[in-house]
């Protein structure tokens, strides 16, 4: 199981940093699972993209079912690769979905939004 190591500093609620109680740690798999609801919960997103390239992985971390996370301290960018429904506004939808992202990572991380990057992959 991979572990994201200091991703809030020591100062934040929930640190990861050790106290007389041990330590929190947020696995990547966590991290897209709450990524992965607030994509889905803005209209006109259809669902995640699978990732069939090779560039995501070999330039960021392993897209998981359509979400690459990159956690630097506790500021976390995240790629996603989604598909809309049709007849919506992509650049309004991908606008939505980067704020939905952004307000998840902090409100229930607590961790720093980064760069999100949106990439329409279809219309379904």
């Amino acid at each position: 199981m991979q572990h994201l190591r200091d991703l809030q500093s020591p100062a934040a609620p929930n640190s990861t940093a050790a106290d007389s109680h041990g330590s929190v740690r947020i696995t990547k798999h966590v991290l897209a699972s709450i990524i992965e609801l607030a994509v889905l919960d803005v209209e006109g997103v259809a669902r995640l993209a699978p990732v069939s390239s090779p560039w995501p992985r070999l330039l960021r971390a392993e897209p998981q079912r359509g979400i690459a996370v990159n956690a630097r301290g506790k500021v976390l960018a995240v790629d996603l690769y989604i598909i809309l429904r049709p007849g919506v506004n992509m650049t309004q939808v991908g606008r939505a979905v980067q704020e939905a992202v952004a307000k998840a990572i902090e409100d229930i991380l607590g961790m720093v939004p980064g760069e999100i990057n949106v990439f329409i992959q279809d219309i379904a």
